[in-house]
């Protein structure tokens, strides 16, 4: 039923801060700014939920939500359709900016100029540098640069500039950019186009800006578009925002926090709230509730906020935390073996004692997680529990396509995960849209389940088969044949161009075949790969939007902050967003004598991460 816009409420009843629910129900553009744990995508969700229900966002037009990470766009997808059920959730759109950039390339790749028309089967490449480094692969000699100083890091620059590009003289910047990028596309040649996602969002930039009819069908499309995490929005990205909505009806809601700006490497554009506001005549609003964390963890909080921004901020916690609620303390160490003990002796009591599970706890570190936690692992396998590097794995356990084919598997290994994979609505309603009309009748949807048990069947007894990696590869593509592979890929249109499909189908195959020959055992296999009881390991930017029990940051110390001194402001907002990601307790660890240490025994670059910590009178130091 549609509800009137005065008489909606936030759903659940849940009990919205003013400013957050002024948003919620706002027709303006909005940017909003709030810090860890202050309910960001659950304001998100219930706005969604209120431009639905109220027809606000009126049908048929959707709802597009763009996030950096793809669980974030799964999450927050997820969130939408449990608060206003399936119907509704099919005008919400959520999709990273990778996807949402590919999405306009492939639909419309043939209405791009021929000189910037990449092949129908582009390969993508996943960093900017490659693309230089392949291209210089490929000369011989190779070139004698002609850059200025500032210019040593070229790659960074591949996609600042929109499209057509200068092609440049004598081997400067603007003449290099130009070469890489028509090496890339490699127009008028037979041979593979390579593109790396920040060169597929300038050309979908390009083509939006050039087409006015794809303009104007984007628009007639989504009412409303919602900016996730918008602190780390690139130039590039900001860009194709910018070309598709400027100066249209649809209206645009920015959230962030400028005290997780962690991607300045990245090309992070550190003015883009402030153009976002002047493009978008944007208003304000700030939220100060955090519900995540603890009120002595939230003090801290407070002090690394001060350091960071200078705002003398008045974030409170959630009045169903008792005063004297959360832990911080640093646990020294002489060696990394002794850490290894201690910490893995400490997690098992969390687990036995406390009842967390292992997925209650994230082991943190600023970058190398084999490196700083190769001993840890080893400990952890001693008690039976795994570690997990989450920064291998992530992003692939969270791709479409990776998620339906171990479902499937699951499905026909193991009759429990049957019966609730079978008991999933939405489950089940994705697989019958392969198959059946919305008006199908009985006689048909019966069929549908007789044909869909034999093919478990059949995929059960494949599985029982498999002795290789390469016999794994060949089960997997038979999955997608029962769902028809042209099917398939139009249900999900991100994997129909390029060769992103086939490496999406070919790492999960390693993976999974890894874990096979561990645990000899399907059902074990998915759930491990899957992250089941296992301990995750993350760095700083990967734990981004996450929230655990209990955080225990690795190596506090000169050598995981190597670079501090040249980008302090990033560092200590980096040290920021893993504090943040604990509800009651954090863990620092320092060890004198770490391998392949560059700084052994050091905190001199870092004392100002001790000094906000010890600040507070709040956290304790333990010698081990």
């Amino acid at each position: 039923m549609r509800i009137t816009p005065v008489d909606w409420k936030p759903v659940n009843d849940l009990d919205l801060e003013k400013k957050a629910l002024e948003t919620v129900k706002s027709s303006k553009n909005y940017c909003v700014l709030a810090g860890p744990g202050a309910g960001k995508t659950e304001l998100l969700a219930q706005r969604a939920c209120f431009l639905l229900q109220t027809n606000t966002c009126k049908w048929p037009r959707k709802i597009l939500a763009i996030s950096f990470k793809k669980d974030a766009a799964k999450n927050l997808a997820e969130r939408v359709r449990k608060r206003c059920g399936d119907d509704l959730a099919q005008r919400f759109v959520s999709l990273t900016y990778d996807s949402f950039a590919k999405g306009i390339l492939d639909h419309f790749r043939k209405a791009l100029p021929n000189d910037y028309r990449p092949s129908q089967n582009y390969e993508i490449v996943f960093d900017d540098k490659k693309m230089f480094d392949q291209y210089f692969g490929s000369l011989r000699p190779v070139p004698k640069l002609n850059l200025k100083s500032e210019e040593k890091e070229y790659w960074k620059y591949l996609s600042v500039k929109r499209l057509p590009l200068d092609s440049g003289s004598n081997w400067d910047l603007n003449a290099l950019i130009f070469r890489v990028w028509m090496n890339g596309l490699k127009v008028g040649s037979e041979t593979q186009s390579k593109l790396s996602f920040s060169m597929i969002s300038r050309l979908s930039e390009f083509l939006i800006r050039e087409n006015k009819k794809i303009h104007t069908a984007l628009v007639l499309s989504y009412s409303h578009v919602f900016l996730d995490e918008f602190q780390d929005t690139t130039t590039y990205q900001y860009d194709l925002i910018k070309t598709c909505f400027f100066n249209t009806n649809t209206i645009l809601t920015a959230v962030g926090d400028k005290k997780q700006r962690i991607m300045v490497w990245a090309g992070a554009d550190v003015e883009v709230f402030n153009k976002f506001k002047d493009d978008f005549d944007a208003e304000t609003c700030e939220l100060l509730m955090n519900y995540r964390s603890a009120p002595r963890l939230i003090e801290i909080q407070k002090i690394l906020i001060e350091n960071i921004s200078g705002d003398n901020n008045n974030i409170s916690a959630h009045e169903g935390w008792d005063d004297e609620d959360g832990v911080c303390e640093i646990w020294n160490f002489k060696n990394s073996q002794k850490e290894a003990e201690v910490i893995s002796h400490e997690i098992k009591k969390w687990i036995d004692d406390d009842g967390l599970n292992p997925n209650d706890i994230c082991i943190i570190v600023k970058q190398l997680p084999d490196e700083y936690c190769g001993n840890l692992i080893n400990e952890m396998a001693k008690y039976d529990v795994k570690i997990r590097n989450e920064s291998k794995l992530q992003d692939l356990i969270s791709e479409e396509c990776v998620r339906i084919l171990l479902d499937v598997i699951m499905c026909a290994i193991s009759k429990s995960a049957k019966e609730e994979w079978l008991n999933t609505r939405e489950l089940t309603k994705l697989m019958k849209s392969f198959y059946l009309d919305e008006d199908s009748d009985y006689e048909k949807l019966r069929l549908f389940d007789q044909k869909f048990n034999l093919e478990i069947e059949k995929i059960y007894k494949l599985f029982l088969g498999i002795t290789n990696e390469k016999e794994l590869i060949s089960g997997l593509y038979k999955i997608i044949d029962f769902f028809g592979k042209e099917k398939f890929l139009n249900h999900y249109p991100q994997y129909k161009q390029g060769t992103f499909f086939i490496q999406q189908i070919n790492e999960l195959s390693k993976y999974l075949w890894k874990e096979f020959e561990s645990y000899d055992n399907w059902v074990k296999s998915v759930e491990s790969l899957r992250g089941k009881d296992s301990l995750p390991l993350m760095t700083i930017h990967k734990s981004k939007g996450l929230e655990y029990n209990t955080i225990i940051f690795i190596g506090l110390e000169n050598g995981a902050f190597w670079n501090f001194r040249k980008q302090p402001e990033e560092d200590t907002c980096a040290f920021f967003v893993a504090f943040s990601r604990a509800k009651v307790r954090v863990i620092f660890t320092f060890c004198e004598n770490r391998p392949n240490n560059r700084y052994p025994g050091s905190i001199s670059h870092i004392t100002s991460l001790y000094s906000m910590l010890h600040e507070s009178g709040l956290v304790e130091t333990h010698d081990f």
